[in-house]
């Protein structure tokens, strides 16, 4: 089964395996993530903390989605995005 975009909090965007998983298969998603969550923009880099990519302030003049609904207005929202893989951690 294939969704257009799955979107979750933290709680679930601070599983690993789950966006390894969800990566490798190719399906779109937006997570958030805690902000002591480690990331490297790409393999060699030092590992930073997910809050140090992007501020608010990125997210709002990011690009605009919005998300199809059928029985109510399609909510907008604006996100900034950077690719980043999990900083390896213990």
């Amino acid at each position: 089964m294939r969704f257009d975009w799955l979107t979750f909090d933290e709680g679930y965007g601070s599983k690993r395996p789950l966006l390894t998983r969800l990566s490798l298969v190719g399906q779109k998603f937006g997570a958030a993530v805690p902000v002591h969550f480690a990331v490297q923009v790409r393999d060699g880099t030092p590992a930073q903390r997910a809050a140090a990519l992007r501020t608010a302030q990125d997210a709002q003049r990011g690009q605009r989605f919005r998300v199809g609904n059928r029985t109510r207005a399609a909510p907008g929202w604006r996100a900034a995005r950077v690719p980043v893989r999990g900083a390896e951690q213990e």
